[in-house]
């Protein structure tokens, strides 16, 4: 359908009855996002990723919507997922984002097209850890204590983990040189593997190297933030009996840590990219 004039009528009113349709979900997502501390970073990289990958492709928006294929089955998409809500909330989630992705298919040039699909994969992965992070936390925090565990046994430190059952049970490190650490909700990696993913999909998209390419990459991204994550605790540990200040501390380890990750997480995608230029 093209967009001549008063033709276009019926692309302002399928893209109106998107924002009508998602706007509440919306609303949700963003309350369980701000409810989430560890996802907080990750949301605000993929909104940078998006915008980061407007700027490489030097890509700019239509003044009005126009349908094509792309859009059609980004909205085909989106109105199913919403129908399907009452099934799986996750499934409500990924109506928004298909939603978003369609938006985004009115509005830009055909050229440009494949971004709607890079934000759609980046924020469904985005919704995914979103949905699946309560029961992804105590996994990951015993996951994070297990690595610990290694990385200390590197430097002959002794490290133990152990749990303590209950209603909400405790992850506790064990250094008979250094005293007891429990392994919080904070520090179960989520924050780091969700944004290194997040960006991973976005980097991977940049270098044009297909979609095994982005198979590969982003989980390899994601263990590689899980490292990240097992060396900052350790640091954390080591740097204790140092600091008087230890929630100061703390943070800035981990801000330093995550913002060292995902610089090599882009530099990496960066360096791929051209070597396939190169080729």
């Amino acid at each position: 359908m093209q967009n001549r004039g008063k033709n276009g009528f019926l692309e302002y009113a399928a893209a109106l009855a998107l924002v009508l349709a998602v706007v509440p979900i919306f609303a949700e997502l963003v309350k369980a996002s701000l409810a989430i501390s560890q996802l907080k970073d990750s949301a605000v990289m993929a909104l940078f990723c998006t915008a980061l990958v407007f700027i490489e492709y030097r890509a700019s928006l239509r003044k009005s919507p126009a349908f094509g294929k792309d859009a059609l089955i980004l909205m085909a998409s989106a109105y199913v997922l919403f129908f399907c809500a009452k099934i799986t909330p996750l499934a409500a989630l990924a109506a928004a984002v298909f939603a978003f992705g369609a938006m985004l298919a009115l509005f830009l040039p055909k050229d440009d097209i494949k971004i709607a699909y890079c934000v759609v994969a980046a924020f469904s992965a985005y919704c995914v850890l979103l949905f699946f992070s309560g029961f992804a936390d105590l996994p990951l925090r015993l996951f994070a204590a297990a690595g610990v565990e290694k990385l200390m046994a590197l430097f002959s430190i002794d490290c133990t983990p152990y749990i303590l059952k209950g209603a909400s049970p405790v992850v506790v490190l064990n250094l008979p040189d250094y005293g007891n650490f429990t392994v919080a909700t904070q520090c179960n990696g989520l924050s780091a593997i969700s944004s290194a993913a997040i960006l991973a999909i976005f980097a991977a998209f940049l270098s044009r190297r297909g979609r095994l390419f982005t198979v590969l990459y982003v989980p390899f991204c994601a263990a590689l933030a899980y490292f990240a994550n097992c060396v900052r605790i350790c640091i954390v540990i080591l740097l204790k009996p140092h600091f008087a200040n230890y929630n100061a501390m703390h943070d800035i380890v981990g801000y330093c840590t995550l913002t060292l990750l995902l610089l090599c997480v882009w530099a990496l995608g960066k360096i791929l990219a051209k070597r396939q230029i190169m080729a």
